[in-house]
C-alpha cells in the first residue's frame, strides 16, 4: 500500500496480479465519532414502555459473553428508541460493553383473556384493553373461582382454574376494539350474585369485590361493595319475600 498524506489518496496493491492496484481516497472525517454516541450504564432504570430487541443480536451478545469468559451479558435498557447498555459482569475484560438499539416501529401488542371451564367446553377468548388489565382480570376470575363451591382438589375446580390465562390477540385491531370485554368498567360489574346475606358479606370481605344481591321471586336487587348496604338490603326486604 502507498499513501500520499498531502493528497489524502493511496493505492492498494492487488496480490497475485502484476501491476494491478486499487485506488482509494481517505474519507475518515465522514465516519461517526463513536465516542459521541456511547451511552453510559444507567444508574436507575425507569421505563414507561419496554423495548424489544432482535433475537439475532441478543444471541450475538451471548456469543461475545462466552468469548469474554462469562455466561451472559447484562442488559440495561434506556428507552424504546435509545440504545441499551450491555456489560459483561465478572469478566476480566471490565471495559468491554455493547450498545444495542431496540427494534423500532414495533406493532403494539393486543391482549386477551382465554377461559375454559372444562375439557368439553368451548374455549372463550375475549379482548382486554391492556396487558395490565388482562392480568388483573385473570387474577380476579381466579379469586372468584377460589370462592366457588368446588374444593381446590376437585378436578372440575382445577380445570376451571388452570384454563384462565393471558394470551396475545392474533386477530385484527378492528376485531379487538369491536369485541372489547375486559376494561376498567368490567371490574365494577359483579361476577357473583347471592340471595343469602351471610354469603354476600363473606364474598365482599374476603375478596374486596362487588356483588349483586337479590330477593328471589321479586324485583328487589342491589349491586354494591358495601357490607352495610348488603345488611340494610336484606333487612329491608326480609319481610317482603314472597312465600315459596
Amino acid at each position: 500500500m502507498s499513501f500520499d498524506v498531502t493528497e489524502q489518496k493511496g493505492l492498494l496493491e492487488i496480490k497475485n496480479h502484476y501491476g494491478a492496484y486499487e485506488a482509494f481516497i481517505q474519507n475518515w472525517n465522514n465516519f461517526t465519532d463513536w465516542q459521541k454516541v456511547v451511552v453510559s450504564k444507567p444508574e436507575k432504570i425507569e421505563l414507561s414502555a419496554y423495548p424489544y430487541f432482535d433475537t439475532k443480536y441478543l444471541n450475538m451478545v451471548n456469543e461475545m459473553a462466552k468469548i469474554l469468559g462469562v455466561s451472559r451479558g447484562s442488559i440495561y435498557p434506556t428507552g424504546t428508541e435509545t440504545a441499551a447498555f450491555i456489560d459483561f459482569k465478572y469478566s476480566e475484560y471490565s471495559d468491554a460493553f455493547v450498545l444495542l438499539m431496540p427494534l423500532l416501529d414495533q406493532p403494539e401488542k393486543k391482549w386477551a383473556v382465554q377461559c375454559g371451564h372444562d375439557d368439553e367446553d368451548e374455549i372463550v377468548l375475549l379482548p382486554a384493553e391492556s396487558e395490565e388489565i388482562a392480568y388483573k382480570a385473570v387474577r380476579r376470575i381466579k379469586n372468584d373461582l377460589n370462592f366457588s363451591s368446588y374444593g381446590p382438589n376437585e378436578p372440575r375446580f382445577k380445570s376451571r382454574h388452570d384454563n384462565v390465562f393471558v394470551v396475545c390477540w392474533n386477530g385484527s385491531t378492528e376485531e379487538h376494539k369491536k369485541e372489547m370485554f375486559y376494561n376498567q368498567a368490567w371490574f365494577d360489574q359483579p361476577l357473583l350474585q347471592f340471595d343469602d346475606c351471610a354469603k354476600a358479606i363473606r364474598y365482599i370481605t374476603e375478596l374486596d369485590e362487588v356483588v349483586r344481591c337479590y330477593i328471589p321471586k321479586t324485583e328487589f336487587e342491589i349491586v354494591t361493595r358495601s357490607v352495610d348496604e348488603v345488611k340494610a338490603f336484606f333487612k329491608r326486604h326480609s319481610m317482603e319475600v314472597l312465600p315459596s
